[in-house]
């Protein structure tokens, strides 16, 4: 992964179905785990992410050097706070997320042990990502096409159970599930064409989800992902266990 983006799906997207087209569209990038695993050479990314701040670091990444990467390693190892949100993503996509909407970070001793990993996958995926499209929009702006489909949106938070939409992991966005109409989602998704992979949390039900993959936290407490597919892929339920 080139950063770490809140609710991404860095560990999950290994178990999604494999892209069945040389394109794939991921209308909610963020960090477009999905693409990050399994883009090639030769696939044609589209990413739309709504929040401008993340189309620009994508499109920094882009033009991205070695001695962009050096700077950046004597940044993190030397001074003692950040708005850089490549260096505060070595602490995690909260961290990632306060930079973006332009506050500052304490770089801490595990930003600085960690960095030098993230730094790694960033010049891994940068060969690939140069060739990217990367586009500031909403979802439906994304053009109709035949291509794998890989759509995460923040999770819907009316069905959830939380006792305020602020509480909802869908609204740890700048552009969150408030601004979001499920239903003309729910339609759009119905209506791509190719291979379509929608992701969701349980018990989500404004499309025929399935359970896809619990997560245990340490207090125990799942979360159970869920996940539908216009062609019927069904895997059975795991588990994960993370701290």
């Amino acid at each position: 992964m080139p950063f770490a983006y809140y609710g991404a799906k860095h560990n999950l997207a290994r178990k999604y179905p494999k892209p069945q087209h040389d394109v794939i569209v991921e209308p909610f990038a963020g960090s477009a785990a999905y693409s990050v695993k399994w883009a090639t050479d030769s696939t044609h990314v589209i990413l739309y992410d709504a929040d401008p701040a993340v189309v620009e670091l994508w499109h920094r990444l882009q033009s991205m050097t070695t001695s962009d990467l050096n700077a950046l390693d004597r940044h993190a190892a030397h001074d003692a706070i950040t708005c850089d949100p490549l260096v505060a993503a070595s602490g995690g996509g909260t961290s990632l997320a306060a930079t973006l909407a332009g506050r500052s970070r304490v770089i801490t001793p595990r930003m600085r042990k960690d960095w030098p990993a993230l730094r790694k996958r960033i010049e891994r995926a940068l060969p690939r990502v140069r060739r990217w499209e990367i586009n500031h929009g909403a979802y439906h702006e994304a053009p109709t096409m035949n291509a794998t489909w890989f759509i995460d949106p923040p999770y819907s938070v009316h069905e959830l159970g939380y006792s305020s939409v602020n509480d909802a992991s869908g609204n740890g966005y700048r552009h969150g599930a408030s601004g979001i109409d499920y239903r003309h989602l729910a339609d759009w998704c119905t209506s791509r064409h190719g291979q379509v992979i929608v992701c969701e949390q349980a018990p989500a039900n404004w499309l025929p989800f399935t359970a896809f993959h619990e997560q245990l936290n340490a207090q125990n407490d799942a979360r159970t992902e869920v996940v539908w597919t216009n062609d019927g892929w069904y895997a059975p339920i795991q588990t994960t266990l993370f701290q």
